[in-house]
């Protein structure tokens, strides 16, 4: 295999084969806000990519075999399933209603602004969703440049 360039040929042996990505194919997160009240929102995109209806559930776990990892882990369940929590709709927005977990996993969610990168996880056994906090640190404020002078 070969490749020409301007007047010469180079000669390259193929030791691997690459597979480009194509932008506008590929998924992005899903960002998903925690409201002061302690409902997980889910932007319309995310609503309708996940087919999320008011007859559905949603199971959210932790990786029990890994301590380091802090992601959230969600299953979506077409039915209701007792101990998950129930979609539940306002005007066309869905929403979690997570308080008692965040609580139970002191997310300071009442203080602090609390977001999700959401991800799909594909596995032999199905599908789930990762969850990982974005922590936005906040800017300490800017010095006053003014001196004070010595009257």
């Amino acid at each position: 295999m070969g490749i020409w360039r301007e007047g010469s040929y180079a000669l390259f042996l193929q030791i691997m084969k690459i597979k480009f990505f194509v932008s506008h194919e590929l998924e992005k997160p899903f960002r998903l806000s925690v409201h002061k009240n302690g409902k997980l929102g889910f932007p319309m995109d995310a609503a309708k990519a996940l087919e999320l209806s008011q007859e559905k559930s949603i199971s959210i776990g932790v990786n029990d075999e890994d301590p380091n990892d802090n992601a959230l882990y969600m299953v979506i369940n077409e039915s209701l399933i007792p101990g998950a929590f129930k979609v539940a709709k306002a005007g066309d927005y869905y929403y979690l209603p997570i308080k008692l977990l965040l609580d139970n996993l002191k997310v300071p969610y009442t203080t602090e602004s609390v977001a999700f990168n959401m991800s799909k996880v594909e596995n032999g056994d199905g599908v789930f969703y990762k969850l990982i906090r974005i922590v936005n640190e906040k800017k300490a404020p800017k010095a006053d440049n003014q001196e004070t002078q010595a009257l």
